[in-house]
């Protein structure tokens, strides 16, 4: 807000939710409408409210509050050797306990007396306390006009469940309703006992305004139930029946005083103009105004941004400082989404100057985390899903005179290698425990082990190699970040948009040159003669012949199963009404008024088969007609004229 609002005002007119949407700007009053404007389209019995607030919550300022989300901090696994415990078969028993306690319970009781005169010395400082936040902090204490969303549980309108309780005498009855706010500027769920809302002067949803009408210091104190006209005062008629409570004597009916809503009405408005409420899928990601949001908290800088706005595709950014002012930084924690290299997290901390990158599942090299300091001399630490790994490496620790590799599950079993290396890349290796060897030992040894050392060179040589491809390849991932994207995105994937959308296009004008174009009996069976530029006529009268059977068999087909449904039908009715006649003094009046209808829809459906059967007949050979004819016209069947004369006369006849 800005500095010359006046804080005992409320606002003279309200922007519609649409136009805050549009603007992603406006005042309390504006918000809330929204808010509870969404929570009623969900189904939630959300009211907003007018009241006073604090300060801190009017601003929005946070520099009070601490940072209130759980930190999403994913750290690497460390490989731990399993510690096998010796198993004992038989136990001794243990010695009695012949020492006196005497003076470990009086310490006891000591100590729950000590604990009790705390809690009670806590409790006095507590009340005083509550009653030192009743008093005004300055002149606009009980001044600042604000407005927030309550919703209130157990509502008489509400669609959801209602909680129940059983009382002294054994009845299940409705838990009286109970409310809980949303601060609207920061979407805060809390309790109507938390303590930055001083009053309650008024409460309003889609179908009524609601003066509170109750005297209470704190909000907490507050009743919801809003049929109680002793607590809430409702200023319009016509609410729903749920919303009211009659009061009659015992003789009288409650339909007697039910009257139509029409009646009641004393003020006619006009139709809502507003806009209906829509987010699109681009505002929607966008999210914040200008793609990013940056809250200060007590010891915590939040900052946002919408997807896809940052090149590096940082997400969130969370700042730990060591003091309130959020002047020593002491942890950096950094998301990202739709990274190419599947980075999501950097954990970054200013002590030790020491990063920590985590990676989602499905890298070529399966990398899962690098730790790692500024300094490239110092150690680094680089974590695998083994599983996806040939060589089921797991992790390794890259120092500056050593190379050290876990393994797990691997078939040979090993699952520690480690190499120690000069700067010039010399490997080396002695056991002095050795026993002493003859000449002829020490020189099948040295073969054995100069043959080793060869392989051993070779796959370190490998290993290393690897070592410096992940580098250089986060190296040039870090200095060059891609992000990627769904092929179904259609806000950034244009040339797939623009194919399937052409495809859409070629699929409905097939459709509809399909349904311009009349119906193409004879092309099957031209088929066999693709390759002939002419047929001849006897070929001619065989496709001609093989169409008009086929076509007829198909009506012959047709008209049987109908036949066969229509006696099927027959013999159930006559059936059923045999059985009615033999045994109608036996059946109650439900059973056998159920009998009768069933017996009169058989009869029905036999009607509708039968006007069916008689249309078909009709049509097909009003269709085998038309058929024929078309085929007599078609210039791809070798007809003389005469014969096309002749079968044209016939179809006439």
């Amino acid at each position: 807000m800005q500095s010359g609002y006046n804080f005992s005002k409320v606002p003279n007119r309200l922007i519609s939710p649409e136009t805050l949407l549009r603007r992603r700007k406006g005042n309390s009053y504006e918000m809330a409408t929204l808010l509870a404007s969404m929570l009623i389209g969900a189904g939630h019995p959300a009211l907003v409210v007018s009241g006073v607030a604090r300060e801190e919550t009017i601003l929005n300022d946070q520099l009070a509050v601490s940072y209130p989300y759980p930190i999403v901090e994913v750290e690497a696994e460390e490989v731990k050797p399993k510690v096998e415990k010796p198993g004992q078969k038989y136990k001794l028993r243990g010695l009695p306990d012949l020492k006196s306690h005497l003076e470990e319970d009086m310490a006891e009781v000591h100590r729950q007396k000590e604990a009790e005169e705390k809690r009670i010395q806590d409790e006095i400082i507590r009340k005083q306390m509550e009653d030192l936040e009743l008093l005004a902090v300055d002149r606009y204490h009980y001044r600042r006009s604000h407005a927030w969303v309550v919703i209130i549980n157990n509502a008489p309108w509400s669609v959801k469940p209602k909680t129940t309780y059983t009382d002294v005498n054994g009845d299940v009855v409705e838990a009286p309703p109970t409310a809980i706010f949303i601060e609207p500027s920061t979407g805060f769920i809390c309790e109507t006992g938390c303590k930055q809302y001083i009053l309650v002067d008024s409460i309003w949803n889609e179908y009524n305004y609601y003066v509170c009408k109750q005297k209470h210091q704190r909000v907490s104190e507050l009743r919801w139930d809003l049929r109680d006209t002793k607590d809430w005062e409702h200023m319009l008629p016509g609410e729903p029946p749920e919303m009211r409570t009659y009061k009659m004597a015992s003789d009288e009916n409650v339909a007697d005083e039910e009257r139509d809503i029409s009646e009641e009405k004393h003020l006619d408005c006009i139709g809502s103009w507003v806009e209906r409420l829509h987010i699109g899928l681009a505002d929607f990601e966008q999210r914040f105004p200008s793609s990013e949001k940056k809250i200060q908290y007590r010891g915590a800088i939040h900052e946002r941004f919408s997807p896809y706005s940052q090149r590096d595709g940082k997400v969130m950014q969370l700042t730990i400082f060591h003091n309130d002012e959020c002047t020593i930084p002491k942890v950096r924690y950094e998301y990202y989404e739709n990274r190419s290299d599947l980075m999501r997290h950097v954990k970054y901390t200013y002590a030790t100057d020491q990063f920590e990158e985590i990676f989602n599942k499905g890298r070529n090299d399966s990398l899962k985390s690098i730790e790692y300091f500024s300094d490239p001399s110092q150690q680094r630490k680089v974590h695998f899903y083994s599983a996806s790994r040939i060589d089921s490496l797991e992790l390794m620790v890259v120092e500056p005179g050593s190379l050290v590799l876990h393994y797990k599950d691997r078939s040979d079993k090993c699952w520690y290698k480690e190499f120690e290396f000069t700067p010039a890349g010399n490997v080396l290796k002695a056991n002095p425990l050795d026993p002493t060897r003859t000449n002829l030992e020490l020189y099948r040894l040295l073969c054995e082990q100069l043959q080793y050392e060869d392989h051993l060179r070779k796959n370190f040589e490998k290993i290393f190699e690897d070592i410096n491809n992940v580098f250089d390849l986060r190296k040039s991932e870090k200095a060059e970040p891609k992000l990627k994207f769904s092929i179904f995105d259609p806000l950034r994937n244009g040339a797939a948009r623009a194919i399937r959308m052409r495809q859409f296009e070629e699929e409905e004008e097939l459709k509809k040159e399909i349904a311009s174009k009349p119906a193409d009996f004879l092309a099957p069976y031209l088929v066999p003669y693709k390759h002939q530029e002419e047929l001849t006529p006897e070929q001619s009268q065989n496709a001609y012949n093989a169409c008009l059977n086929d076509l007829k068999s198909r009506f012959v087909s047709l008209l049987n199963n109908l036949q066969r449904h229509y006696e099927d039908l027959t013999s159930e009715s006559k059936s059923l009404n045999r059985f009615l006649n033999k045994f109608e003094n036996q059946f109650n009046n439900y059973d056998y008024k159920r009998l009768v209808q069933q017996s009169k829809d058989l009869e029905l459906n036999k009607r509708m088969v039968q006007q069916r059967l008689t249309l078909t007949h009709e049509e097909s050979q009003k269709k085998y007609e038309v058929v024929k004819n078309s085929l007599l016209k078609d210039p791809r069947l070798n007809f003389k004229k005469d014969d096309a004369a002749g079968r044209a006369s016939e179809t006439s006849k």
